[in-house]
């Protein structure tokens, strides 16, 4: 991303300065008002909602403890090294999803989409672990074991009721 792109959200104006990665965690977090200036470059990635369950199933419980976090400021700003590398590893996804004759495209978008987020998250660690409020952590750890106990053990027990016990 170059250059500029403001809106509102949440009834509040924001204006994020590149490079930067924004992520669309929560469905509330709708933009309105959206501006950019006349130097903005910038790269949308949008998946089909089934494969990108399918693609983060696998990987997402690695960064469970952030997510709560991450939600909260869903704005990370890059250093010129991952602003380089992430600029790198879209244009190899774009690359892969404009070769769709590939024998094995599915899967390996997949892999390679998964390779990106796990990069991100990668980044998002790193701001999570240098962040300030031991209140932020105690709430992602927790949200981290709950949901981690939701994975582990909701084939064996489809009550709610024995989550909250």
């Amino acid at each position: 991303m170059e250059g500029e792109i403001s809106f509102s959200i949440r009834g509040e104006r924001v204006a994020v300065l590149a490079p930067a990665y924004i992520d669309f965690i929560l469905v509330s977090n709708r933009w309105s008002d959206i501006k950019t200036n006349a130097a903005f470059k910038g790269r949308l990635i949008l998946s089909d909602k089934i494969f990108f369950k399918k693609t983060i199933d696998n990987i997402r419980f690695n960064f469970s403890e952030v997510i709560y976090w991450c939600a909260q400021k869903p704005f990370v700003s890059f250093g010129d090294e991952e602003s380089k590398r992430m600029i790198l590893l879209t244009d190899l996804l774009i690359d892969i999803i404009n070769k769709p004759d590939h024998h094995f495209c599915e899967e390996i978008q997949k892999d390679f989409l998964q390779t990106l987020l796990l990069d991100l998250w990668n980044i998002v660690f790193k701001l999570y672990k240098t962040g300030s409020g031991s209140e932020r952590y105690v709430w992602a750890d927790m949200l981290g074991r709950f949901l981690h106990l939701v994975r582990t053990h909701c084939r064996e027990h489809h009550e709610v009721k024995w989550y909250a016990e």
